[in-house]
């Protein structure tokens, strides 16, 4: 990174002060306008489980929230301050959900026993990255062909569902990538569909896309009961509705509320007033919030139907 400042666990005062120290628009601006921003100029904070709180409402995500675009300010008192610049956090805990919602994730897991490592050494690493650090200092001084590029306009995305935050997030990448051409812009739009299925997402959107799953494994039926849909949510593991029963129903309610979906009363014969979800009262959130599935994933569904088997 260039002039990073890495952090692990510290207090949000602290963060705030680091964040802030000769950043407002009057320390920051020349007489003609253009901005010199002083290091540290990359933000790499670990275990920020210990610095962020459950809520919201925290001085410390606004500041970082508006640091994530050029032309924001965080206004503290009579003082403008420009945050903008590369930021890492790292921990063991979800972030606030504006502040996930502004960044790419990068979901790491433990190792099998079955995968051979070799473990990090960083004098080989700084021998193997020469070409490439000399290669970025000539940037610095050469810009031209890489700015010119970027000024074609935007690149094409991925065709997936992404929030407008999340194409600010990808789409510097990209940029990247064309200009230097090659392989890269495949591999980034690669990676680009890869972390945006593990983009954080709210649970009511999250909840959504579960439901979607269940309806399109049992090839979209008009209707699916409350007492069959909930117990397949509750099967679902390391999703905050693991566990859900027939019980469950409020819960389910209440996240789907604001979609404007709601439970309806079905009459098997035998028993009245049974709970159940609609197919097509999901179709409209579904298209404005969840990737539609591919001829592939279709193709793969029926074939494991015939098979007998769980996808």
């Amino acid at each position: 990174c260039d002039w990073p400042w890495m952090a692990a666990g510290s207090t949000p005062a602290t963060v705030i002060d680091q964040l802030l120290e000769g950043r407002s628009m009057g320390e920051v601006r020349d007489h003609n306008g253009t901005l010199f921003y002083p290091p540290p100029f990359t933000i790499l904070l670990d275990d920020c489980q210990h610095t962020f709180g459950p809520s919201e409402r925290q001085q410390l995500v606004a500041i970082l929230n508006s640091g994530t675009s050029r032309d924001a300010t965080y206004v503290l008192g009579d003082r403008e301050y420009c945050l903008f610049g590369p930021k890492a956090f790292s921990g063991n805990a979800p972030l606030p959900p504006s502040l996930a919602a502004r960044c790419i994730p990068i979901q790491l897991s433990r190792k099998k026993p079955s995968q051979v490592i070799s473990r990090f050494d960083p004098e080989t690493a700084r021998g193997a990255a020469v070409n490439i650090l000399q290669w970025l200092d000539s940037l610095v001084t050469e810009p031209e062909w890489i700015i010119a590029r970027v000024k074609q306009g935007p690149p094409a995305l991925p065709a997936r569902i992404l929030t407008a935050r999340e194409h600010d997030c990808f789409e510097p990448l990209l940029q990247i990538a064309n200009a230097i051409g090659g392989s890269w812009p495949q591999k980034v739009a690669t990676a680009i569909v890869a972390c945006s299925k593990r983009i954080h997402r709210s649970p009511s959107v999250q909840v959504l896309a579960d439901v979607r799953l269940w309806f399109f494994i049992r090839k979209d039926p008009d209707y699916l009961l409350s007492r069959d849909l909930l117990p397949l949510l509750g099967s679902m593991e390391n999703r905050p509705w693991a566990g859900w029963k027939t019980s469950s129903g409020k819960s389910l309610g209440h996240l789907l509320d604001r979609f404007g979906i709601f439970s309806r009363n079905f009459d098997d014969g035998s028993k009245k007033n049974i709970k159940g979800y609609v197919f097509k009262d999901f179709q409209d959130a579904w298209e404005r919030y969840v990737q539609p599935y591919t001829a592939e994933e279709i193709a793969d569904r029926d074939r494991s139907a015939a098979e007998g088997r769980t996808l």
